[in-house]
């Protein structure tokens, strides 16, 4: 039985929607201030999902990611593995967290942005817009990098 092309960038659409629901569990973490609710195991393996995406790319579709999507998923992993060492190396205290927290904030709402730009890119001709938001994006999580 063949994978139809529809089913496989179905999958890719799928992950990358994982991927911005686990930012928006970690968020509303971030906004209620409960100390330690993020599973670090998560952050983890949607890291390891992101990283991932190249070649689940070329090996579905048969060719290479097209520049702009490449530039947001290397945006996106870097937000990752930064969110990941913010809030799990070195542990914080929990007296540090709500601190943490409101730093965060904005930090974890471009992830978000990101992540939202990247399910549309899947459906949408628009190259030039995606990679101005990409790069614009990267510079203000640069910015408010807590």
């Amino acid at each position: 039985m063949s994978w139809f092309h529809h089913t496989k960038l179905d999958a890719i659409r799928e992950d990358r929607r994982r991927r911005r629901e686990v930012a928006e569990v970690v968020r509303n973490n971030i906004f209620r201030e409960e100390f330690y609710a993020t599973n670090i195991s998560i952050i983890e393996e949607t890291v390891r999902a992101a990283k991932r995406e190249d070649d689940v790319y070329a090996e579905y579709l048969g060719e290479t990611i097209p520049e702009h999507m490449r530039r947001a998923i290397e945006a996106e992993i870097i937000m990752w593995m930064t969110l990941h060492d913010l809030l799990f190396r070195p542990p914080v205290t929990e007296d540090q967290y709500p601190e943490l927290c409101r730093k965060l904030r904005p930090f974890i709402a471009i992830l978000i942005d990101l992540l939202h730009a990247e399910e549309e890119m899947m459906s949408s001709p628009l190259v030039r817009h995606y990679l101005k938001l990409v790069d614009t994006w990267r510079a203000e999580a640069v910015r408010v990098h807590p």
